[in-house]
């Protein structure tokens, strides 16, 4: 039976004893319990006996495994009471063994103190020599690694203190270098081709910020740093700007660097001024245009590198997680405007009236950057905008606790001249300023408030003072007096062809000024225009007052012909009809002039039957006439300078002004009174030849005894009369004027003498000889003058020389040679050979009889 049959069986017997409460149940139960332990004992004896053999065998073998236990467990004893005494021991071991590892560790740390502290001491040398050698990345990587060293295991070490000053002044040398280095790149190199050499333009916006990124990479930076060309100057400019951040940034000086290089905006600014002022006033043309674009090349190159450097110092700040005050656009465009208005104000801004040729002082009160745009001068100008605690205020306040100079010398004498220049020459860069700094519409920069209001109002107040100088300057001096502008290079400059008053270039200047304000800057157009009309009417009333004294229209006692002639607007506009005014006017508009003999008679003829008919039968007193050749040659010269005035100030309204009625009034009236001078000499002139002739000629008796080859006294005074005045004319009028004012006066003389013959009382032979005389030394007079035959005066020498005949001789001679003269001039010859012949009046109703039916008869001759 299984054991596990024989334990089945076991529980069920249990099971079923427990359960039965019968004996006779039990005994069978036992009884069968018996009979299976017997037959289970006889089993285990068979396998007893069966197996006796392999038991004895495993006993043995169990015996020897239990001995050599036992021998291995005393062994095992033996070894861990060993074991024991060596844990002892070595426990004593450790403790000697740590106490020798600290003792060579701190010998370890001391070793390696000393050989840094030897390295420390090489280090000072080895930064002089970077320095020297102006190797400033190296310098700052080896400076970096000292202060490390020295802020780290050898910060609690006092001998290093002075180690420690030695390489803070180092950090202070290479800081200033670094800096130095960068302000030359941003403020020098960047700018310096404006004047020697061409310039390649720094990129500011768009694809150039996204190179500089790039050039900013470590790795494409030093690419590019092997590489360089001649023509990539910005890429390297851009190299050179980072790692010169990157050494500010390894020395822990770059916010010190922003914060520098925002304090010498304003004096690097003004350096470059002061530069580029010394250069062109070495220049043969010291203009202020010139001068300020080439100081706004400059400031852009530099305000490209700013901005440049600023994206590069910001670049560098966030890789290395700094957080850095940058400088903004704003403060690099306020300096600008600081430096460029100090410059502009010194040459717009004249101070009491004196020279400004000299170097003036100038400071700034502390904290306030307000001070930087109030011009330097005994009247302040108004306060434009204020910047308390900035970083240029504060440099500024610096500025001003060294009382710092400005010697910068002037360019030009100040002027308003400047003011449009400038305002011309900065309009774009005022307009990038508002653009950059982010002005709004209606809003502008501050530069363009001062340029465009304070220094205008300011320029205007002077041209106000200008104006009552000049005026004060007309009233104080005589017509005579005034100052006379003559000399031929200054004339040339001023594009005048004869000599002109000053007073006149002082006032053309005030309108030229004021236009070019007006057409330049459209903020004061309407005030300059209510100024011009203002100054052009006091001008104007000053110039008539003079020319009134001059043609003595002021006094009562007195009537100038000629001007009260010119006065009348009708004989004025008979006058300018004539063909000899319009060739004149050909003439000033440089038309070739065309002129046959037939017609310079026929143009005399028409000029001299209208001035006769309008000349008095009576004779003229000398107070009717202008005897004073000053006063003529003042009038010469007035109208020369008025004339240029009229053809200056025309271009400049026009282009200044549209349709501005009332200038165009002023402006005329200008022109009139210039041509009203012309036509008062030319008829002064003509006025002083019928003076003399007809004083000659009225009522004087020609019927002479004897000849005598001296011309009359009238004749002598009027050829010296000529003469005089085409001598003091000459130096102050236009060819094309002395030409219009002398020609034709021959034909008028010849006109005279042939129209006032009827006034003669009586000639003979003698006296019409005596008065071909006349002819003669008047023509070589005229001729003289002008240059050209007097055409007028033969023919009215053939008119005297016509007298010598008989009544009936003269008529004769009509028949052989034709009508030589009009039926008028022939009828007073009759009338004049019968007074002085004794005539009847019969005979000499005859001859006019005669005369008419001849003049039927006869042809014209040629």
């Amino acid at each position: 039976m299984d054991p596990s049959e024989s334990q089945s069986l076991l529980m069920q017997v249990i099971r079923l004893l427990s359960a039965t409460g019968e004996n006779d149940q039990r005994e069978k139960e036992k009884i069968k319990l018996e009979r299976s332990y017997r037959e289970t004992d006889a089993r285990v004896d068979k396998y007893v006996n069966k197996y006796a053999d392999t038991f004895e065998e495993s006993m043995k073998a169990y015996s020897d495994a239990m001995s050599r236990v036992s021998e291995t467990l005393e062994k095992i004893r033996d070894v861990r009471s060993q074991l024991s005494s060596c844990r002892v021991k070595l426990r004593y071991k450790h403790d000697e063994l740590r106490r020798l590892w600290e003792e060579s560790q701190e010998h370890e740390t001391m070793c390696k103190i000393l050989n840094d502290i030897q390295e420390l001491k090489d280090v000072n040398d080895e930064l002089l020599g970077l320095i020297d050698k102006k190797q400033y990345a190296k310098a700052s990587q080896l400076l970096c690694t000292t202060v490390k060293a020295l802020d780290g295991p050898l910060s609690q070490i006092d001998g290093l203190n002075e180690l420690r000053k030695e390489v803070e002044n180092k950090r202070e040398i290479i800081y200033n270098a670094l800096l130095s280095n960068v302000e030359k790149l941003v403020f020098e190199e960047s700018c310096k081709s404006v004047l020697f050499g061409n310039f390649q333009r720094v990129p500011s916006s768009g694809s150039g910020r996204e190179k500089l990124q790039q050039l900013l990479n470590p790795g494409v930076r030093e690419a590019i740093l092997s590489k360089v060309e001649t023509g990539r100057a910005e890429e390297f400019q851009i190299i050179k700007l980072t790692n010169l951040c990157q050494s500010l940034v390894e020395i822990g000086k770059l916010q010190n660097a922003i914060d520098k290089i925002n304090i010498n905006m304003c004096p690097k600014f003004r350096k470059i001024i002061e530069n580029t002022l010394e250069y062109q006033l070495k220049q043969s043309d010291r203009n202020i245009g010139q001068f300020l674009e080439l100081v706004v090349q400059q400031v852009r190159h530099v305000v490209n590198a700013l901005n440049q450097t600023r994206t590069a110092f910001a670049t560098v700040a966030n890789q290395q997680k700094l957080n850095v005050q940058m400088f903004s656009v704003k403060q690099v465009w306020t300096a600008v405007q600081v430096e460029i208005q100090d410059v502009l104000h010194r040459h717009i801004t004249k101070k009491n009236g004196s020279s400004d040729l000299f170097p003036v002082k100038h400071q700034v009160s502390s904290f306030d950057f307000n001070e930087q745009f109030r011009r330097r001068t005994n009247r302040p100008l108004k306060s434009l905008f204020t910047f308390r605690s900035s970083a240029v205020g504060l440099a500024l306040e610096s500025k001003s606790d060294k009382g710092a100079e400005s010697n910068m010398p002037l360019l030009c004498q100040p002027g308003a001249d400047n003011l449009v220049l400038a305002y011309i020459t900065l309009r774009d860069l005022m307009k990038d300023i508002d653009v950059d700094i982010g002005y709004t519409s209606g809003s502008h920069c501050e530069l363009y408030n001062y340029v465009a209001q304070t220094a205008t109002e300011s320029v205007m107040d002077e041209l106000e003072i200008d104006l009552e100088n000049s005026l004060s300057e007309i009233d104080r001096k005589a017509e005579s007096t005034y100052a006379l502008i003559s000399d031929p290079v200054t004339l040339a400059a001023l594009e005048a062809k004869e000599p002109i008053y000053q007073w006149c270039i002082e006032a053309e200047k005030i309108v030229r000024i004021s236009c070019h304000l007006a057409s330049n800057i459209p903020t004061v157009t309407n005030k300059n225009a209510e100024f011009l009309i203002k100054a052009l009417s006091m001008f104007l009333e000053k110039v008539l007052s003079n020319y009134r004294s001059t043609v003595d229209e002021d006094l009562d006692d007195r009537r100038i012909l000629s001007a009260s002639w010119v006065k009348d607007n009708d004989i004025a506009r008979l006058l300018k009809s004539l063909p000899s005014w319009k060739a004149l006017e050909e003439l000033s508009h440089d038309t070739p002039e065309h002129e046959t003999p037939e017609e310079a008679l026929d143009k005399f003829a028409k000029e001299s039957k209208v001035l006769i008919s309008n000349l008095p039968e009576s004779s003229l007193s000398s107070n009717e006439m202008i005897n004073d050749l000053l006063k003529m040659k003042a009038l010469g010269t007035l109208h020369e300078s008025l004339e240029w005035f009229t053809w200056k100030i025309n271009g400049y309204i026009r282009a200044a002004f549209k349709n501005l009625k009332e200038l165009e009034s002023v402006q005329r009236q200008f022109s009139d009174l210039s041509d009203t001078c012309l036509l008062i000499l030319h008829l002064e002139i003509r006025i002083h030849c019928f003076y003399h002739l007809s004083s000659q000629m009225r009522n004087s008796n020609y019927w002479l005894l004897s000849e005598s080859p001296e011309p009359d006294v009238e004749i002598t005074k009027l050829c010296q009369h000529l003469s005089n005045v085409d001598i003091l004319l000459s130096p102050v009028l236009q060819r094309s004027k002395q030409k219009y004012i002398i020609e034709g006066v021959g034909h008028f003389c010849g006109s005279i003498l042939i129209s006032n013959a009827s006034t003669i009382a009586k000639i003979n032979a003698a006296g019409a000889r005596k008065m071909v005389r006349n002819i003669v030394t008047l023509s070589q007079t005229m001729n003289n003058l002008s240059g050209r035959r007097e055409p007028g005066l033969e023919r009215a020498g053939q008119y005297y020389e016509m007298l010598v005949l008989t009544p009936d001789e003269l008529l004769d001679s009509i028949l052989e040679k034709g009508k030589l003269f009009t039926e008028l001039e022939y009828a007073d010859a009759l009338k004049l050979l019968n007074r002085s012949r004794g005539g009847s009046p019969r005979s000499l109703s005859q001859q006019l009889d005669r005369l008419t039916d001849l003049f039927e008869e006869v042809g014209v001759a040629v």
